[in-house]
């Protein structure tokens, strides 16, 4: 029977955050752009930030983040005007990737998290992935393995091609082969209690 790994750290599920992902969407990497972003959960708004990225000048490239952080004890409201640093690095195959430079730990970073008050990268909030905390084993560890093998089988235009399985049929037989026969399965039900 596996255990339950988990961690006594924060998910970044529970953080608001802003990746170059949703910039480049966006097209907001291109010379000077002004945009917003605004978070909400159940229907109500529960944050906003207005952002300028500028990238018009080589090694000046930044995103200046503006918006208000009220603190919850006191509810006195603080302005907060800060740059993040943005840079490029170049691909194998031609154009470029843009990266935020986490004004704490330097780091080159695709997501910037806002935990207190500033946006940061997940090292310097010190959080972790969902999942990370998800079972590997057991019960709902062979469920996943078939849901995943499931998934890569929908996916797969051919399972072989010049006589060899493809690299998708590959994966989905070994995820097959961590599927436990019918009697561990019903053994894990039954120690499990679930009917």
């Amino acid at each position: 029977m596996g255990r339950y790994y988990y961690s006594k750290k924060d998910t970044v599920n529970n953080y608001k955050s802003i990746s170059i992902k949703f910039l480049k969407q966006h097209k907001q990497l291109v010379g000077y752009c002004s945009g917003g972003i605004s978070w909400s959960r159940g229907g109500e708004k529960t944050g906003s930030v207005s952002y300028h990225v500028d990238i018009s000048y080589p090694g000046d490239e930044h995103i200046r983040f503006k918006y208000t952080t009220t603190i919850r004890d006191t509810g006195e409201k603080i302005d907060r005007d800060y740059t993040v640093r943005l840079e490029p690095t170049k691909c194998n195959y031609g154009g470029q990737r843009w990266w935020f430079i986490c004004n704490y730990c330097k780091r080159r970073v695709g997501v910037l998290y806002i935990g207190d008050s500033e946006f940061a990268c997940r090292h310097c909030y010190n959080l972790t992935y969902e999942s990370r905390n998800e079972s590997r084993r057991g019960f709902f560890g062979f469920m996943n393995n078939i849901f995943k093998a499931e998934k890569i089988k929908e996916g797969m235009k051919r399972s072989f091609y010049n006589g060899k399985p493809t690299k998708k049929m590959l994966s989905y037989m070994a995820l097959r082969e961590k599927v436990p026969s019918k009697e561990e399965v019903e053994k894990m039900i039954n120690e499990k209690g679930i009917n």
